[in-house]
């Protein structure tokens, strides 16, 4: 298990090394001088030269890549030239943001894909089960910005249910910071108002974001479940008499799920990706949202870090979840010994 895991992580660790290399090559690939953008349209020559100096924005590329990098290493992701902020002070206030979204949006595929996935495995080519097969394919082919736009129109614009966008009313006041998770943070000071707040303003971004996956997973874990459902240590069950839902709970349910695992894995990636859309139509103070404005104005320190952060987050995801498919699998743990 030690020796799989150090190879895991020496693997990640080149995963983030090429990422930031391609990053950092694709970002001066634009047509546009850093130096120029940092300094500001009325900057003399004299001065986006001695910008350029100071930021070994003069030095070739390569080289470019080496002082960004050893930055990286003491912690210096560079200044935006946008915020005018250390890009890792940035990181530090909107990442909370996208993870509250994204933690929310993985409790409601969990709580509807895989349930549902049984249910209509159990009840295969029934009412549920073709209503389900529909919804998923409905939602796998929708698009994250054309829902996001008509969860707005009709539950704002129409029922006026829930907000438009944004982490809190704006007469709200936002809890003091402990884990950026607002949700948590109105909890653990005592005002349920200001929850009730959070909770219903993540409704609609969590629920565009997680569409598209619920369905994944619902069809994967209805796919795994029916395969269960056949073999013969289940026929055996039932012939000695064991109801349908304890077969369900004891023998299905545990196999079953083991593929789902892999695909919710990968589903993070999908979420974090999809964030930079749905933050967008929502004003989500993310870093999804970071991201657009970097990008908007050519801010090449911010790009560059948001993806080498986001890249080591979704690397380390898929490592949790892989160890958790081995501690979940027998045959997996006993191969590992």
């Amino acid at each position: 298990m030690l020796r799989y895991l150090l190879k895991r992580i020496l693997s990640l660790i080149a995963v983030l090394v090429g990422m930031s290399v391609l990053t950092f090559w694709l970002t001066h690939l634009i047509p546009a001088n850093p130096a120029r953008l940092m300094a500001g349209q009325q900057a003399s020559a004299e001065q986006v030269a001695e910008i350029a100096r100071k930021f070994h924005l003069d030095r070739p590329l390569v080289e470019q890549y080496f002082y960004y990098s050893k930055g990286v290493l003491q912690g210096d992701f560079g200044n935006s030239m946008t915020t005018r902020r250390p890009v890792l002070a940035d990181l530090e206030e909107f990442f909370p943001a996208t993870a509250e979204l994204t933690v929310a949006s993985l409790v409601i595929i969990l709580l509807l894909g895989v349930p549902s996935g049984l249910l209509a495995a159990a009840r295969r080519n029934g009412w549920f089960d073709r209503l389900n097969f529909a919804g998923s394919l409905v939602a796998v082919s929708m698009p994250a910005f054309w829902l996001g736009l008509l969860l707005q129109l009709y539950f704002y614009r129409y029922l006026d249910w829930l907000p438009v966008g944004g982490r809190l009313a704006i007469e709200d006041i936002e809890p003091d910071r402990v884990t950026g998770f607002l949700t948590v943070d109105s909890l653990l000071a005592g005002d349920l108002e200001t929850f009730r707040s959070a909770l219903l303003h993540l409704v609609l971004p969590s629920v565009t974001l997680a569409a598209g996956s619920v369905a994944i997973v619902f069809r994967m874990t209805r796919a795994s479940a029916g395969s269960v459902l056949r073999s013969t240590y289940v026929r055996a069950a039932r012939s000695r008499g064991i109801s349908e839902r304890a077969v369900m709970i004891r023998h299905v349910a545990p196999n079953a799920v083991l593929p789902a695992i892999t695909v919710i894995g990968l589903q993070i990636g999908v979420i974090i990706s999809g964030s930079v859309i749905v933050e967008s139509i929502f004003s989500w103070p993310g870093i999804g949202l970071y991201m657009v404005n970097a990008i908007k104005y050519l801010d090449y320190q911010a790009i560059v870090g948001v993806t080498i952060v986001v890249s080591a987050v979704f690397v380390l995801c898929n490592l949790l979840v892989d160890v958790l498919y081995i501690a979940v699998n027998p045959q997996m743990r006993g191969r590992m010994i």
